[in-house]
């Protein structure tokens, strides 16, 4: 049956792709994960492989979901966003139904990557980076009448420069329609449920499942980001108290949303960030109360451009603290490229009692630096796709990061 059904899916790389390792790296409730290699033009490119579990439902109902997985894999190769991990194409090597190829991404996942950076490395501008991405990719997939369905920090995904890509748009749903009675399971978002929004959770007592489950929305997606925003901001995961699922499902079940961080992690969310988060976790007249797609975009540029200006305000009134007048425009000290070192616990500058060598290091490559964040850069193509494939063989689009730099805790710029 596989020979009937190979010719007829896009972009098939069946030839062209290997298995690295009898095991998956990752398992889901409908899906594995496999790490692989693809043979290009004579490159070996890293990719993740995903592979749908065994069908066990009728025959008949066999062909119908073959055809609606080729129409969702056809509609997944024209996405072509800068945040948004594309789909390579697929593979009939692993099993009844063919397992798609993606991207290998080797910062992983949001929440581990988070974790990673846990002792308050990311600086401001880093982080406000990270939510505008998440919600260009977001806006974008909105635009083309897809719901993620399933946005959380599993699904989000961090490139080597920094930037986020959302994984698995739509996919959730269309495998628990792909996989048939066998996975009917009134916990169809278990591993996501902190990120969730309670209207897609089967909280009644209802003993018909199939009516009772709401279908995802462009809603519930921006419910969704609002606990990323969180997670980003705060550094932990919603409800990262409740070390049990169960205890998540009890919290969201009496209309408990996630608390509000408490100690440093409050300090770095400001009241107009707060406000805007609870805004995505409104659930009184969803469709008005809950901002856009669109208008999470603009706030987190807002947030973004802010921070800029704040940055930009504090460096060239520390240089020209240190100067004691105006900085000359093209003679900065010479050998002294540091970035600007912040104390992180009064969150200041270098005292004016260092010496003159010390207290100048604010040069004019800190200014470029921030100056130049997240813009692309000029000399790389932003569209640099292999000829047969047609999508690029790595998450990365040349994006420009400014580098760590240490930063104290920014007051609300906004207001």
């Amino acid at each position: 049956m596989l020979t009937v059904y190979k010719e007829h899916f896009p972009n098939d790389l069946t030839s062209q792709v290997s298995r690295e390792d009898r095991d998956p790296v990752a398992s889901g409730r409908l899906a594995y994960v496999y790490r692989g290699m693809l043979q290009h033009n004579g490159q070996s490119i890293k990719v993740a492989i995903k592979t749908i579990k065994a069908y066990s439902g009728e025959d008949g109902n066999f062909s119908k979901k073959q055809n609606r997985l080729w129409q969702e894999i056809n509609l997944w190769l024209t996405l072509r966003h800068a945040n948004v991990l594309p789909i390579l194409g697929t593979t009939m090597s692993f099993g009844q139904f063919p397992a798609m190829v993606f991207p290998w991404v080797e910062n992983g996942t949001l929440t581990s990557y988070l974790e990673d950076h846990d002792d308050n490395c990311l600086c401001r501008g880093q982080i406000f980076g990270l939510l505008k991405d998440v919600a260009s990719g977001l806006q974008y997939l909105h635009s083309r009448s897809i719901v993620h369905g399933n946005l959380s920090g599993t699904n989000v995904l961090i490139c080597e420069n920094g930037s986020a890509y959302i994984s698995d748009y739509g996919l959730s749903m269309l495998l628990t329609e792909l996989g048939g009675s066998t996975f009917a399971t009134p916990f169809h978002v278990w591993g996501t449920l902190r990120w969730t929004a309670p209207e897609l959770l089967d909280l009644e007592d209802d003993t018909d499942e199939e009516s009772s489950r709401v279908a995802p929305t462009t809603q519930s997606d921006v419910y969704s980001f609002g606990s990323i925003m969180l997670q980003i901001l705060s550094g932990k995961v919603p409800y990262h108290y409740y070390k049990h699922e169960l205890q998540v499902l009890y919290a969201i079940s009496k209309g408990k949303t996630p608390l509000r961080p408490s100690g440093i992690a409050r300090q770095r969310i400001t009241e107009r960030q707060w406000m805007f988060i609870q805004q995505c976790w409104s659930t009184v007249n969803i469709t008005r109360s809950r901002p856009s797609s669109e208008d999470i975009v603009e706030f987190t540029e807002r947030q973004l451009a802010d921070w800029h200006t704040w940055w930009l305000s504090f460096l060239f009134s520390a240089r020209c603290r240190s100067y004691s007048l105006a900085p000359p425009p093209h003679s900065p000290p010479e050998g002294n490229n540091r970035v600007l070192e912040i104390d992180n616990e009064t969150g200041s500058a270098p005292s004016s009692s260092t010496s003159d060598d010390e207290s100048s290091s604010i040069t004019d490559n800190d200014l470029d630096l921030v100056c130049s964040y997240g813009k692309p850069d000029p000399h790389q193509s932003q569209n640099n796709y292999p000829d047969i494939i047609g999508i690029p063989t790595s998450c990365c689009y040349p994006q420009t990061r400014a580098g760590r730099v240490s930063l104290p805790v920014a007051t609300d710029t906004s207001d």
